[in-house]
Order: C-alpha cells, then structure tokens, then sequence
C-alpha cells in the first residue's frame, strides 16, 4: 500500500504469530467499501478487512 504522507509503499506481510497480520500472502482480489475499508481476498484462507485509518487487519473475517 502506497502511503501518500510518507512517500513510501508499505508492505503487509502473514505473521503467523501475529493474528491481526493478513491471513495469506496469495492474495485473488481487492475491494474498497463506501465506509473505506479495505477487503482483501486470498486463496487459501478466506477475506480480511483492512482498516485504512488505523492501518490495522483485524482477525480474519
């Protein structure tokens, strides 16, 4: 994700002892709802959602 006051992308990257890091790095499709959540699909472990604002991926959906 590109961060547009840093100037930089950011990478996320699966933790697995992390269970707010984003499920899988095989990722199928992303979305951006009208609230401005971030949804992303993977292909092994289902969807997550990405809070923007607080750059957090909460537990798996």
């Amino acid at each position: 994700m590109y961060d547009r006051k840093l100037d930089r992308f950011i990478h996320y990257r699966h933790n697995r002892n992390n269970t707010n890091s984003i499920a899988s790095d095989l990722l199928v499709k992303i979305a951006l709802d009208k609230s401005g959540n971030l949804w992303v699909s993977n292909q092994k472990e289902g969807l997550d959602q990405f809070n923007i604002a607080k750059k957090v991926y909460p537990l798996p959906v």
